[in-house]
């Protein structure tokens, strides 16, 4: 059964080009190995996630797998950043030679790592 605490909302979603568009221009770029990120603080009383993924990183098969992992990794963390924040996720080409479970581990590091980056930064630096 689904806890619905930890349910991934359509709201929760960036979807428009205009909101894509408005994050690129005014957000800050942090980098890490399986991700890139760019966040921008929002006022609608949530965290929402975009997902990027160019088709050279394989068919859509890869590409849809990939984005559920990241979404799933959103859902399962969403109380790690307090403030809310539109983030939006590039996600690399992973080094192919790790296993399968190894990779997985390493890019949920990965993630956490950098949505702690993320809150850290807003207090740093914005407030």
């Amino acid at each position: 059964m689904i806890n619905r605490k930890n349910k991934f909302k359509k709201k929760e979603r960036i979807k428009k080009r205009e909101e894509f568009k408005k994050v690129l221009q005014e957000g800050v770029f942090l980098k890490s190995k399986f991700y890139n990120f760019c966040f921008k603080k929002n006022d609608l009383g949530f965290n929402r996630i975009g997902i990027v993924i160019k088709k050279v990183y394989g068919n859509s098969i890869l590409r849809n797998y990939e984005k559920r992992i990241v979404r799933e990794f959103f859902r399962n963390n969403k109380g790690v950043l307090k403030k809310n924040f539109d983030i939006i996720i590039f996600i690399k080409k992973e080094a192919s030679f790790l296993e399968k479970r190894d990779l997985f581990n390493k890019k949920k590091e990965d993630f956490l790592y950098n949505l702690r980056r993320i809150e850290n930064f807003y207090y740093e630096n914005i407030k």
